[in-house]
């Protein structure tokens, strides 16, 4: 994966609007962005990219971006799918007329080259996707091929779609080429099943992302003590049994995972050399409510206690 990062700090004041202006049209991001704020501009612009997939992650003052059919052709002339993924306070849309306001984790799918005008609300900050369109074309119909998808909730394949892409947002840097084009082509085709195609021939790609999303549920309630298999089916909408169906193919169980991240969070508290906090502290932190159960899964783990641990690092 390659990496690029922009920024208008080191540029003066009065010249950042027409030199952010011509930095994004460079990179291939269609529109004319006009309506510059009137107490100033500043704006960072991160970009990475691979032979499967590309994201720019934008943050900067709010103007208005009006994008004209075929305002910009894509550089490589490649066909691809455009993804907007908003991640701050909101942004403002208009499609041909038709007007509507994306929230914080909402996504919109669409064509690259087709007529959208978009303001943010407050500051942007929010990620361009880009997709070959040649990983999604195999598993749509032509007639399904999607003019412009709003994505929002949290619950269906919309959810999982979100929940996905929001996971793969986070890990994108630590992928290699391979890695990303493998996830490239599962995220499209879960576009198709939100397009309308049947979801029979997609049920792997569903498995995965619906793990992904699983993952990310544990990882938030990973310090609660009753973050149970009940209590995450529930909260996913999905039963028991499917919950531990999604972790058979990975070699593990949901409790084994559940146990195998508490134990990783509390070495990385261990081996932090500005911690204060005592083992039983750490421990009851992260989810442990027997100090016994910790310590023998611990040892099990690592090779050592949580105490010997400790004194090693220091």
């Amino acid at each position: 994966m390659q990496h690029l990062v922009l920024s208008t700090d080191n540029i003066p004041p009065r010249l950042r609007f027409s030199y952010w202006r011509e930095a994004v049209a460079e990179l291939g991001i269609p529109g004319e962005r006009d309506r510059a704020p009137e107490s100033g501009f500043d704006g960072r612009l991160a970009l990475t990219s691979g032979g499967y997939l590309t994201r720019f992650r934008f943050c900067s003052s709010k103007y208005r971006v009006r994008r004209r059919s075929r305002d910009v052709a894509p550089p490589d002339g490649e066909d691809r799918i455009w993804l907007y993924r908003d991640i701050g306070g909101g942004s403002w849309h208009d499609d041909d007329g038709r007007q509507f306001i994306t929230r914080a984790g909402e996504v919109i799918i669409g064509d690259p080259d087709l007529p959208l005008a978009t303001e943010a609300l407050d500051r942007y900050d929010h990620e361009i996707w880009h997709f070959p369109r040649a990983l999604l074309d195999p598993h749509l119909p032509a007639a399904l091929h999607p003019h412009l998808l709003w994505l929002s909730g949290r619950d269906g394949i919309n959810g999982i779609v979100l929940s996905y892409l929001a996971m793969l947002s986070d890990k994108l840097e630590s992928l290699n080429d391979a890695e990303a084009a493998q996830i490239a082509d599962n995220f499209c085709r879960l576009l198709a099943v939100v397009c309308g195609s049947g979801a029979g021939g997609h049920r792997e790609a569903i498995r995965e992302a619906r793990l992904v999303e699983t993952k990310s549920y544990i990882r938030l309630h990973l310090a609660d003590q009753d973050l149970t298999p009940e209590k995450t089916a529930g909260a996913l909408k999905m039963s028991v049994r499917q919950l531990h169906l999604l972790f058979e193919p990975t070699g593990t169980s949901f409790a084994r995972y559940v146990l195998q991240r508490r134990l990783e969070e509390c070495r990385a508290a261990l081996v932090n050399p500005a911690g204060e906090r005592s083992v039983t502290d750490i421990a009851l932190a992260w989810g442990f409510n027997s100090l016994s159960t910790f310590h023998r899964a611990f040892r099990q783990a690592f090779g050592m206690t949580p105490t010997e641990l400790r004194g090693r690092s220091r």
